[in-house]
């Protein structure tokens, strides 16, 4: 009984051997583009991208508006307004609007370093905003003076190519501030829309 010859194609081994080099290029390619796709979804994460573009904000020059908004139950106690400039080195300058006004703790630059780590981070559809194409993300976070009945949340939209924020609003409740005839808690809620731009 004779066995047939091993037909390894044109060449035999010597064009087996001949095509080894562009398999393994082949191989190294899908090995590097498997590595790859992981790596961006690690970066590309919700809390990820949010610290990248925070971090990128905090390290350059930038202005902003803030408007805002304290209440308590449906009572209007306090309003805010401010235009910042801030400038590489984190040094603000106000350029308009009420400065001094008593339930406001962010301004435009203490807003995006709250945001440094925040305590949930939720990534949602992208958006349009004030002629950007978005990203949105929300979440809440928390500042080291907070007690238990303060709680803040936020939404954060950074544009889509460059990272760099475009919008956040901020929402502050602190509960049981005061009480009620019936000594029910009432709670005091801060609400902060700040617009970024000449990044």
């Amino acid at each position: 009984m004779s066995m047939g010859k091993l037909n390894l194609g044109p060449g035999g081994l010597k064009g087996y051997f001949s095509n080894a080099p562009r398999l393994i290029l082949i191989g190294l390619m899908v090995i590097a583009a498997i590595l790859g796709s992981q790596i961006n979804k690690i970066t590309d994460r919700a809390d990820n991208a949010l610290e990248r573009s925070v971090e990128k904000a905090l390290k350059t020059s930038f202005a902003a508006s803030l408007e805002g908004t304290t209440t308590i139950q449906d009572s209007l106690i306090s309003t805010h307004r401010l235009r910042q400039l801030c400038d590489r080195d984190g040094n603000l300058t106000t350029n308009g609007g009420t400065a001094d006004t008593p339930y406001l703790r962010f301004n435009v630059r203490s807003a995006l370093e709250a945001l440094r780590t925040p305590t949930s981070v939720v990534e949602h559809d992208m958006e349009d905003m004030y002629g950007h194409g978005t990203r949105l993300f929300s979440g809440t976070f928390s500042l080291p003076d907070d007690d238990e009945n303060t709680i803040h949340a936020f939404k954060y939209w950074a544009d889509m190519r460059s990272l760099y924020p475009v919008r956040i609003t901020l929402t502050t409740v602190e509960r049981n501030v005061t009480f009620d005839d019936d000594g029910d808690g009432i709670s005091r809620v801060t609400y902060l829309n700040i617009r970024y731009y000449s990044w």
